[in-house]
């Protein structure tokens, strides 16, 4: 147990963070844990990572949230200074800051990715990790992926010391603001390594385990996940929909956004099938991700993204992050996903002149309700190329099932690993099998008609404007009048619609649309639609309507 003089000498005595820094930056604790909040751009918080005890020394002293998205901190937008200082960790920063150091972070020694490295670009960074081994060694690869970014990269190497390895340690021992930057006069700058020629390249996925090679049927697949994510039924079967989709010629691609709270299973349900051979699967993406418009570096490569997607299910486990970035990033991103909705997408760019690919995919994602309520205006942008899926609540025997899994001695990353296991398995054979479904009978065919014209209605844009009149009693009376209504003609929904009932059907097994691929998609139609549209109508379904 830490007492809270404990932590206020651990930060501001042990590593001589200012109170006024950490009280700025909102860092809290109890009597376990150092609490490191991390915020957006536009001051939304992402999540809280986790610091043990002071005197801890075991493994895993920091922990992350589940599917938190590893990102910089304490912020992302570097538009500040020129310079910067890249540190190991959130407290090495923070001790920087309090002498008035630009300083930043990825949390940890292994946790810098390359998305990450597009912030630096055209700025000047010193690395400056812990002086043991695996801090040195990280230091030079991550050099290497800020200079592939068009950063220019210096280490700074923390002398030896009796007792300590990393910054705060320094400053501990009694060194000043005035030696630091002695250290930084004397940072060895890093050249880029050279790499053997070549042409334009897309990045390589994530490794995937070796899949099944017998036969699995969706109701093998299903057991295995309802006992890592019980009540999953229905988003199961539309991850397997919308992914076994992009193997197959459609009049237009399916998008999806899973829509759930924090520890809802939506990243779960989207990492069943990380190891299918049709996913492509990642954390989060940068704005030029699908075409860069930048030259190729010095060995002559350039990374596109969307050539690689062709065919294949893109799945982002986290939109969350994505509507949190600088507005200007975001904004091109969606503006781009726009035009890539067609099918075909051409790029100009002073650096590399035409870059045009034809590339049709599908689409997984995942956000919380909050966030995607209070970007309405990022949603309007794509339009209506996104369907949604609000995770349901809970269900009592859902969360006793869920408490006894958690109190139980199962190992929850092995019954995950085996429900991933079946899920892809199960996906990478599904897309090798001929796509045969009847005709959608005429009952079928009303009930999608009626479902795409209530969510065209529903997903329409009124706009409005402030006014006001005096009444007899010179009061002023304030109202909105309507300046215009915006709905869509449902082509383009009935087809989403048509698309996702025939692969619902494919992936439970069956040859034609019937009653519960209808259930599924009334959740859908209910779901893509803003908030409080989609609650009247879940109360009005509720109540027998």
């Amino acid at each position: 147990m830490t007492l809270t003089h404990e932590w206020e000498q651990f930060l501001e005595e042990q590593h001589k963070i200012k109170r006024e820094v950490w009280q700025r930056r909102k860092i809290r604790f109890d009597t376990e844990f150092l609490y490191l909040p991390y915020y957006s751009p536009s001051g939304d918080l992402i999540y809280e990572k986790k610091r043990k005890e002071p005197n801890y020394k075991g493994e895993n002293k920091y922990l992350y949230p589940s599917g938190a998205h590893i990102t910089l901190y304490p912020n992302q937008d570097l538009s500040k200074h020129t310079k910067w200082i890249l540190t190991e960790g959130e407290l090495d920063t923070l001790t920087l800051e309090s002498i008035d150091i630009p300083a930043v972070t990825a949390g940890g020694v292994t946790s810098f990715k390359q998305e990450l490295a597009s912030y630096f670009k055209g700025k000047k960074v010193f690395v400056c990790f812990d002086n043991d081994k695996a801090g040195k060694g990280a230091a030079e690869k991550v050099a290497q992926v800020l200079l592939e970014a068009q950063a220019e990269v210096l280490i700074i190497d923390i002398p030896e010391m009796e007792a300590g390895k990393d910054i705060g340690d320094y400053f501990h021992l009694k060194h000043t603001k005035d030696d630091f930057l002695l250290l930084v006069n004397k940072a060895r700058k890093v050249e880029l390594k050279t790499k053997p020629a070549g042409g334009t390249q897309t990045p390589d996925s994530i490794g995937k385990q070796k899949l099944l090679d017998q036969e699995i049927s969706y109701l093998e697949v299903e057991e295995k996940v309802l006992r890592l994510l019980p009540n999953s039924q229905t988003g199961l079967k539309l991850v397997l929909a919308v992914a076994v989709s992009s193997s197959f010629p459609n009049p237009l691609m399916l998008w999806l956004l899973l829509v759930g709270v924090p520890s809802s299973g939506k990243t779960d349900q989207v990492r069943l099938i990380k190891d299918a051979d049709c996913s492509y699967y990642l954390d989060n993406l940068t704005q030029n991700a699908f075409i860069s418009g930048e030259r190729a570096n010095t060995d002559n490569k350039v990374y596109d993204l969307l050539p690689l997607l062709d065919k294949k299910c893109l799945v982002i486990k986290d939109w969350t992050s994505i509507f949190s970035l600088d507005e200007k990033m975001t904004k091109k991103l969606l503006g781009d996903l726009v035009g890539i909705y067609d099918k075909e997408f051409t790029k100009f760019s002073s650096r590399r002149g035409n870059i045009s690919y034809s590339s049709a995919f599908s689409q997984l994602g995942c956000i919380t309700p909050a966030t995607l309520n209070k970007h309405t205006n990022y949603m309007n942008m794509v339009g209506p190329r996104f369907l949604c899926y609000t995770m349901p609540l809970t269900a009592p025997e859902a969360e006793d099932e869920s408490y006894d899994l958690i109190f139980s001695n199962q190992d929850r990353s092995l019954i995950e690993r085996e429900a991933r296991l079946y899920a892809s398995s199960y996906l990478t054979k599904l897309i090798k099998k001929p796509l045969e479904i009847k005709p959608i009978s005429k009952e079928v065919q009303d009930y999608l008609r009626r479902a795409a014209r209530l969510m065209s209605n529903c997903r329409g844009i009124v706009l409005l404007q402030a006014a006001s009149f005096k009444n007899e009693d010179g009061e002023d009376i304030k109202y909105f009048e309507v300046l215009d209504v915006q709905v869509e003609e449902p082509w383009r929904a009935v087809q989403q619609l048509i698309t996702l009932a025939k692969y619902l059907a494919f992936v439970s097994g069956k040859g034609e649309v019937g009653v519960e691929e209808l259930q599924i998609i009334k959740e859908v139609v209910i779901s893509s639609m803003p908030a409080d549209r989609s609650q009247a109508l879940r109360t009005i379904k509720e109540h027998g309507g």
